[in-house]
């Protein structure tokens, strides 16, 4: 999700202008569902269920390479995302 998101002038979550969501969706992406850490090819890989973009949904071979683990923190990227980036994802446990 981008930090510099612009607010609602209406302040009603429900009720963003045009120019507003196309703002936010554009700048959004959120997924659910499981996935599995190789840790000998330091790789994972993701079964995506739902998300904001449906075009990950159920999508072969998402896999993402693990850059660092431990118990509380999952650092990795993925270097093949539709729009030809590489991100840099950090998954930390839930307190």
């Amino acid at each position: 999700m981008r930090s510099d998101a612009p607010k609602y002038a209406s302040g009603d979550s429900a009720r963003p202008s045009s120019e507003e969501a196309m703002a936010i969706a554009s700048g959004t992406v959120a997924y659910t569902g499981t996935y599995t850490v190789d840790e000998s090819t330091k790789t994972i890989h993701v079964n995506i269920e739902t998300s904001s973009f449906p075009n990950l949904v159920g999508a072969p071979n998402q896999r993402r390479i693990v850059q660092s683990i431990t118990a509380e923190e999952l650092r990795f990227t993925n270097p093949r995302t539709p729009a030809g980036i590489t991100l840099e994802l950090v998954f930390k446990r839930a307190k």
